[in-house]
């Protein structure tokens, strides 16, 4: 499967996995991978 990141993605395959795999608070998450909780909230309800 090929997939596609658009220009100025701040999450690659590795790092997704990573977020949805990683326990701890959304806070604590968006800090570490220097996201939004928004984000980690995206990639958990994915995984």
């Amino acid at each position: 499967m090929r997939i596609t990141l658009r220009k100025n993605a701040t999450t690659m395959p590795a790092i997704r996995t990573a977020i949805q795999r990683a326990t701890g608070s959304d806070y604590e998450l968006a800090m570490a991978f220097r996201v939004t909780r928004q984000t980690i909230l995206r990639w958990r309800k994915m995984g």
